[in-house]
């Protein structure tokens, strides 16, 4: 019973956030009341609740407008699905000249992971699949690291101290001190290159950055290490390393090289099928 209840007050907790994203600037309890079609006491209990975290203030009188907090969570989301459609291009092309995996994360500071928001399969049979929305700890794999080296001094060691396992060897990481050179030779390089036999795994990745050189995701090519010791390693890093550059300038940011060149891949169609499965890095 508790829980139908609790669900309940969730439900009308959503209906009521939807309604004030369609209200203008501000609004009262009574046009709340009207447009929820809730009684005005849920509504009112509801809207404290909304109040008390941020997602609602008062305004003048006896009107309301949304919170700080309510903006600053739709900014982030519009801001993710922004870059999400200028990585794109850059991934198609980066897949259309190695035929291997390539995926684009996004770095969420409040969970100090990164969340992959495209990829493309390699067609090849042997592969190692990533999936959409697979969350990545920044200490392991390429991908992790490219974003971990370019943080804040602090907030990069806040990681680091966490001693994060491997997400998929199940291994306790190298001393935070071995980390911490190799994320150095990470920002010297641009690039993070990781390979790991145990499980089968081995790619490239570059940061992607926003205003200010603020780190806001990366991209990378990812492959089993069979096929990674037969590629032109340098090659593929400065591929990567371009696209994240160029990728950086389309976005607004400060990409790392200032010579990048804002130049946009044209839109291309992959071939060959994507096969959901198994994913991590």
């Amino acid at each position: 019973m508790a829980e139908d209840k609790t669900e309940g007050s969730g439900r009308r907790l959503i209906l009521l956030l939807r309604v004030i994203a369609g209200l203008e600037a501000e609004f009262t309890l009574k046009e709340l009341t009207a447009r929820s079609g809730l009684p005005t006491t849920s509504v009112h209990r509801l809207l404290q609740v909304l109040i008390e975290t941020g997602m609602v203030e008062r305004a003048d009188g006896q009107s309301y407008r949304p919170g700080a907090e309510l903006l600053r969570l739709a900014s982030m989301v519009l801001r993710d699905f922004d870059v999400h459609r200028a990585a794109k291009p850059f991934v198609e092309e980066l897949w259309l000249q190695w035929q291997e995996t390539v995926s684009f994360a996004v770095y969420r500071p409040q969970t100090h992971t990164a969340m992959v928001v495209d990829t493309i399969p390699t067609p090849h049979p042997l592969r190692y699949v990533i999936e959409r929305f697979t969350e990545i700890s920044l200490p392991w794999g390429s991908l992790g690291r490219s974003i971990l080296a370019h943080l804040p001094q602090q907030e990069m060691e806040a990681v680091v101290a966490l001693r994060t396992k491997g997400p998929l060897s199940g291994r306790s990481p190298p001393s935070e001190a071995q980390i911490l050179e190799e994320l150095a030779v990470i920002r010297r390089k641009g690039v993070a290159v990781y390979q790991d036999t145990s499980v089968d795994f081995a790619g490239v990745a570059a940061p992607v950055f926003g205003l200010n050189r603020k780190v806001v995701g990366c991209i990378g090519v990812t492959m089993p290490p069979s096929r990674f010791g037969q590629i032109d390693q340098e090659a593929l890093c400065a591929a990567v390393s371009d696209g994240a550059r160029r990728l950086s300038a389309a976005i607004g940011g400060d990409p790392a090289d200032e010579a990048a060149s804002i130049r946009t891949p044209a839109p291309i169609k992959p071939a060959g099928k994507t096969r959901r499965g198994a994913a991590g890095v």
